[in-house]
């Protein structure tokens, strides 16, 4: 990444069900490995079902943000900031993100908003978008149209274009990004064919 002046803007963690008392040993050397490198970064957070024990929603919320709290303190070590990221069930939901920072109490903490994992709220998103503003660090485009396919080249779904202009006309001033979740194509070719699709939507809106 420094050869080529590239800056880590984000590094994704996930906790499960083995990390419920402590992070577990490759979550620690995520934080050494940046530690190590002398860098700060964003830490793009995904906790799964799995991870929480309570049945109702007040409960979660108090496990969401002991969750958060884990990786919270192992980020200060190296200036780095937490953000929850919305990588599909309970958690996964901006409502449910938004009431585990407000019960964690920080307001350092924010948001990964992926459209990817959104298909399903695309009808909803002016209201997300305004629920979360407060918090929101990042958005990840991507095609959208309801019921899938999950990964799509922006420009190709159905959706995207209104959601795009939705997120230009808020006050939205975060970072805007393009993942490439196609395992069998060279990332560039993706990136600049997402770009492609970004520019025609940006051209027509």
């Amino acid at each position: 990444l420094r050869k080529h002046d590239i800056e880590l803007t984000g590094v994704w963690i996930s906790i499960g069900s083995d990390s419920r008392d402590e992070l577990i040993p490759s979550n620690h050397q995520i934080f050494y490995a940046i530690a190590d490198a002398g860098v700060k970064t964003t830490y793009w957070v995904a906790v799964g079902d799995d991870f929480f024990t309570g049945s109702s929603d007040e409960e979660r919320i108090s496990e969401g943000a002991r969750a958060i709290g884990m990786v919270y303190e192992r980020a200060q070590e190296t200036a780095s900031r937490v953000a929850l990221y919305n990588h599909m069930g309970w958690f996964g939901e901006p409502e449910n993100q938004v009431r585990i920072i407000e019960k964690f109490g920080r307001d350092d903490v924010g948001i990964v908003y992926n459209f990817h994992h959104a298909h399903h709220r695309v009808d909803d998103f002016k209201q997300l978008l305004d629920l979360m503003m407060p918090h929101l660090f990042t958005v990840n485009l991507n095609g959208m149209k309801i019921g899938g396919p999950k990964i799509m080249d922006v420009g190709s779904g159905d959706h995207e274009a209104l959601m795009i202009k939705t997120l230009l006309e808020s006050d939205f001033e975060g970072t805007v990004g393009i993942l490439d979740h196609v395992g069998d194509e060279d990332a560039e070719k993706v990136l600049r064919r997402n770009l492609e699709g970004l520019e025609k939507i940006l051209n027509e809106i």
